[in-house]
């Protein structure tokens, strides 16, 4: 179902309802917000004018630069068209419900760290979004918005309850929206195995031996020298890359530019050295979002690994209620544009979703993998999705 298929059905009000080609956005400012929510539907018309391929992953990340910086933003909501379906942003109190075929979906701003951020396949068949926690929203069905902004506290995409036209073939929500199967069982912690060829020797404690006299003092390590490659493995490295003809550094193998969408199979491939960007964001299961330009230590108490304390890589922390994480449980490295995870010997394993068997398969300690866009992964009972622009 294409975004510019179906009617969209203002709620009369006093938030900012603003429909564009491909797009859709909600905003609910206070009085104080109002200059900040001109800058939503500014960037809105900006990426739609611009873009060269729908305009749904674009539109999210420059939203999502948005919140990140000057003043707190308003509370909305955007929907954007994808390449296979439709991109959701949704930070502050609104809530989004999404129909399809195998059931309903909500997605609230409310009670996430950051905002939630979706990508919906093309089975849905209505959308209607308001105020988080409100009764559902009662359109005015008289009247029909096709292009512009108006005054609204909400909004009905579609015909909400009527289900999906007969003759369409209704497919599943995408894997980034619907829970994943549940990951394997807890495992009960094993044993560690004990060491083989290790004899103890009792020292006593009572009596210790007399230093001998006139010993020299140790010699003073000297400070070890900065070591180049760690930190071009951090946030901001300097990688080689390809620069599109509007001048976006991009990853050398990307088919379209990941900022403003246009072909790259016709760009001349001249490695040029540039400032790596953000590579894609971790979406957990309760809606929290990591945006991944940085290496990760993830677990119940990340803070007591090296790699931490020495800055090398950043904590996240990540806890569950049956305790399946582990103190250090994953991590991720960023290797030039690839973004790696292994499990870090963690007690009740590290799973990735193996689409073509349908199952979830347990990675080995310290075995890695590169992680493409949409990869799911299961650490104890939680769950993630990685997303990211740089699609090859």
């Amino acid at each position: 179902m294409k975004l510019d298929d179906l009617p969209l059905t203002p709620v009369p009000g006093e938030g900012i309802l603003c429909r564009l080609p491909g797009a859709v956005l909600l905003a609910l400012p206070s009085a104080a917000q109002l200059e900040r929510a001109d800058e939503l539907v500014a960037v809105c018309r900006e990426v739609v004018t611009a873009a060269g391929a729908p305009p749904g992953r674009i539109l999210a990340r420059r939203l999502a630069g948005l919140l990140g910086a000057g003043d707190p933003a308003p509370a909305f909501c955007a929907l954007g068209q994808a390449e296979s379906g439709m991109a959701v942003v949704v930070h502050g109190d609104v809530d989004v419900v999404i129909e399809a075929p195998d059931g309903t979906i909500t997605l609230s701003g409310r009670d996430a760290a950051t905002w939630v951020d979706r990508i919906v396949d093309e089975s849905f068949t209505a959308v209607t979004a308001g105020p988080a926690g409100a009764a559902a929203p009662e359109p005015d069905r008289r009247f029909e918005l096709r292009q512009g902004v108006t005054p609204a506290t909400g909004f009905m995409l579609g015909r909400a309850g009527e289900g999906p036209p007969e003759e369409e073939d209704q497919t599943a929500i995408s894997a980034a929206t619907v829970a994943p199967p549940p990951p394997p069982p807890v495992e009960e912690a094993p044993l560690a195995p004990a060491k083989v060829g290790v004899e103890f020797e009792a020292v006593s404690l009572l009596a210790p031996e007399a230093e001998p006299e006139g010993r020299e003092p140790l010699p003073v390590a000297a400070e070890p020298a900065p070591d180049p490659a760690a930190e071009a493995e951090s946030a901001g490295a300097v990688v080689d890359g390809i620069v599109c003809s509007r001048g976006h550094f991009n990853d050398p193998d990307s088919l379209y530019c990941n900022v403003c969408g246009i072909s790259m199979v016709q760009q001349t491939h001249n490695l040029v050295k540039g400032e790596r960007p953000p590579l894609g964001f971790l979406v957990f299961d309760d809606g929290c979002t990591y945006q991944v330009d940085a290496d990760y230590v993830i677990g119940r108490d990340p803070d007591t690994d090296d790699a931490v304390s020495s800055g090398r890589a950043r904590p996240l922390v990540l806890d569950d209620a049956e305790g399946g994480i582990s103190r250090r449980h994953a991590a991720i490295h960023l290797d030039g544009w690839n973004v790696v995870f292994w499990d870090r010997g963690s007690t009740n394993g590290t799973y990735v979703w193996d689409a073509g068997s349908g199952a979830w398969r347990r990675l080995a300690t310290e075995e890695r993998v590169t992680i493409a866009p949409g990869t799911r992964l299961a650490l104890g009972r939680r769950t993630l999705v990685f997303e990211s622009p740089h699609e090859h």
